[in-house]
């Protein structure tokens, strides 16, 4: 019986006040896609930091002087480090191969130079083994290069210290930014909210002194209202998950077209369906606090015919 009475409510009130209704819906697609896009956009950069993290490998250059002997040394010595899942050993001869291979459609008249010198050192290949925070990974490559650097036997150290260093930085200032920005927003939705069920309550207020001289509870009398709260908050949250799939399937063909080098639209996705549901739920409980807070006055007849306090 009280689902039925909701259900009249509702329908009401979207009679009554289509205009209204339809601006706050509105207003609350635009504010959940915004703070739907800056999740699933930092959820999406911090994976590819992992992702390319865990391929990044840190190249320990070896001295010239160093013979087999010590090399292989050095190779167990790295090996026994807690914190490294590999070593590979790459000769002089191997690292001027590989040079040649990735230059030959670039310089071909360079390469076939029989002049032209390759000085490569040999050097390791070190696999850093995964981190279970995501966070870490970055911190954990750094010290690495950092310890191994300061080994007898190795002359230089590089990791790509530049690009994975800045990329982590604007990971974590994208990240900051954006719950700052999405707490401001939801903040935000709960004033529009509110306002749209202060608007029904002023409507409606002869109804709900009445509904109180007779004898409703507050709980009764506040329950249609929560409910609007809910339907206006989930049906917005549904339109700017739908709004931004379409935005996501866009954004993920431009990469691969202007992209694929840095094969970024392959780490690139939308939210899974259990972050989905977490998000409707969400958006649920919050549509629920904006209106218990608008509503939770109706205390009295004498309440409801002064309308809401603020």
């Amino acid at each position: 019986m009280a689902i039925h009475d909701d259900v009249k409510s509702i329908s009401r009130s979207w009679r009554q006040h289509f205009g209204l209704q339809s601006a706050t819906v509105i207003v609350l697609t635009a504010t959940f896609s915004v703070v739907i896009f800056i999740l699933s956009t930092a959820l999406n950069f911090q994976r590819v930091l992992a992702v390319w993290g865990e391929q990044v490998q840190v190249s320990a250059y070896l001295e010239d002087d160093l013979d087999e002997r010590g090399i292989a040394a050095l190779k167990a010595s790295i090996e026994q480090r807690p914190d490294v899942a590999g070593v590979d050993f790459i000769s002089k001869e191997k690292a001027a191969l590989t040079f040649r291979d990735q230059m030959a459609s670039y310089a071909p008249d360079l390469m076939s130079d029989s002049e032209f010198a390759t000085p490569f050192p040999a050097s390791f290949q070190i696999r850093l083994k995964e981190v279970s925070n995501e966070t870490a990974q970055v911190p954990a490559l750094e010290k690495l290069a950092r310890e191994i650097q300061k080994t007898d036997g190795v002359e230089d150290v590089s990791y790509g210290q530049s690009w994975v260093r800045n990329y982590s930085s604007f990971v974590g200032v994208m990240k900051s930014l954006g719950l700052l920005l999405g707490f401001i927003l939801l903040v935000g939705s709960l004033f529009v909210v509110g306002n749209c069920v202060r608007t029904l309550v002023s409507g409606r207020k002869e109804e709900i002194e009445i509904l109180e001289l007779i004898g409703a509870t507050s709980p009764n009398i506040r329950r249609p209202y929560i409910v609007e709260g809910i339907l206006l908050a989930s049906v917005s949250a549904l339109f700017a998950l739908g709004l931004n799939v379409v935005v996501y399937g866009w954004l993920i063909e431009v990469m691969k077209r202007s992209l694929a080098f840095a094969r970024m639209a392959q780490e690139f996705s939308f939210l899974s369906p259990l972050q989905a549901g977490l998000v409707i739920l969400t958006a649920c409980a919050w549509g629920a606090v904006g209106a218990w807070l608008t509503v939770r006055s109706l205390n009295s007849g004498w309440a409801a015919a002064r309308g809401i306090r603020a």
